[in-house]
């Protein structure tokens, strides 16, 4: 009878483990109960009573662990592999290595001074305050549109903020915004700006809707709905770059963003 729910227990853990196309998601994992020792020593005598009942889940605790999918290991070793690269080609010999090298030393006194700039601040805390309006209005419609759609603009936060608090703040909250804006407003923005500021904004922004867009034939419709919100943030964040010139200030409205849902999600206001 054991073995049977055990077995049961286990298929519960392998079904729950995510497909390799996703980034970070729940699986419980089963934890070794205090009382399983006593539950094994009365067995004998349960066995005749509870023939015919469910196993009781009290006796079983579960953790939720997030497994990274296999796209986010490449892009992990690639980015590492850049950055080394990157590194060692600035320091070497060469005349495009030396220009490299002073842009680079160039880019990080910038950034520094940017720590000491007012309207950096200012535009962080108005980044936060506008976006926060524009998903509540559009939240709204959405329900009136979609009443069962999810409260979340963004699910894999609110999936990642269950796991560990310092884990969702530091990866969800720092990391991901950080390397969002280099990507898509340092890099992308600041590339194709060099040849139209209109054509900056319209692809930076769409390619920054598109990779929040979760494409999945459940939520499709969803996701349709919900993609004005990823495209007026890509959108907002590519105006205020343009505008101050400072990647911080998007960089620090955006660390705001991620974590007030972090935090949301902590206090379980946001529908899992």
């Amino acid at each position: 009878m054991d073995n049977a729910n055990f077995d049961n227990d286990n298929k519960l853990t392998t079904e729950t483990v995510v497909k390799p196309d996703q980034e970070f998601k729940k699986r419980p994992v089963q934890k070794q109960n205090e009382k399983e020792s006593n539950h094994q020593e009365n067995n004998n005598e349960q066995e005749g009573e509870g023939e015919g009942e469910g196993e009781d889940e009290s006796e079983y605790e579960y953790e939720y662990e997030y497994v990274p999918s296999t796209a986010l290991y490449i892009i992990g070793i690639g980015a590492l592999i850049f950055t080394v690269g990157f590194l060692i080609f600035i320091n070497l010999n060469y005349p495009m290595s030396k220009h490299l090298k002073q842009m680079f030393i160039g880019s990080l006194i910038d950034f520094k001074n940017q720590f000491f700039m007012k309207k950096v601040y200012i535009a962080a805390v108005g980044i936060f305050i506008v976006f926060q309006i524009f998903t509540t209005i559009t939240q709204i419609l959405i329900k009136y549109i979609q009443p069962d759609a999810s409260n979340s603009t963004n699910k894999d936060l609110n999936d990642f903020a269950g796991s560990s608090v310092i884990g969702a703040f530091i990866i969800a909250g720092i990391i991901f915004p950080v390397g969002e804006e280099l990507i898509f407003r340092k890099l992308l923005f600041g590339i194709l700006n060099h040849f139209s500021t209109l054509l900056a904004f319209i692809v930076s922004s769409f390619v920054f809707a598109f990779y929040h867009f979760e494409f999945s034939i459940q939520k499709l419709k969803e996701e349709y709905i919900r993609f004005p919100i990823y495209l007026f943030a890509g959108l907002m964040f590519a105006y205020v770059y343009n505008d101050t010139g400072c990647i911080l200030a998007t960089m620090l409205g955006h660390i705001l963003n991620n974590s007030y849902t972090v935090i949301l999600s902590l206090l379980g206001v946001l529908q899992q």
